[in-house]
């Protein structure tokens, strides 16, 4: 979080590219105007390039601006209470058919799933096409 408004996802992958290989970058945008909200998700190919990122919490500068780089928790999960113990991922850009059971054995083929969260649109019911692994 953090982010200066005029940070590019491709300043946020090129700063982050120095902790390891990102898979995914994701910089949230307001959906009318087009601005950023000042946030993103990361996912990278390794996880020890989080823990390099995580064990420096306010060393970190883009723009010129300090930013707080936090795992990913899902809004309604924990109410902020374990968000020091998470080890939850933020998963984008999934089509919004996809089914819970088909991401727990995918992240299931690289380690243990505990949960799937696959938020979905209060009014239609649909699938916002992301989720979070834990």
């Amino acid at each position: 979080g953090g982010l200066p408004p005029h940070a590019t996802k491709e300043d946020i992958e090129q700063y982050f590219g120095q902790f390891g290989e990102v898979e995914m970058c994701n910089l949230k945008t307001d959906q009318f105007s087009g601005r950023s909200r000042g946030f993103g998700f990361l996912i990278y190919k390794d996880v020890n390039s989080v823990n390099q990122v995580l064990s420096n919490p306010s060393g970190h500068e883009i723009g010129g601006k300090t930013i707080d780089p936090k795992l990913a928790t899902p809004q309604g999960g924990s109410g902020g209470q374990d968000r020091e113990k998470s080890t939850k991922v933020f998963v984008g850009g999934l089509e919004k058919t996809t089914e819970k059971d088909t991401i727990t054995a995918t992240f299931g083929a690289r380690g243990n799933v505990v949960d799937v969260y696959l938020p979905t649109d209060k009014m239609t019911g649909e699938k916002k096409g992301f989720a979070f692994v834990n």
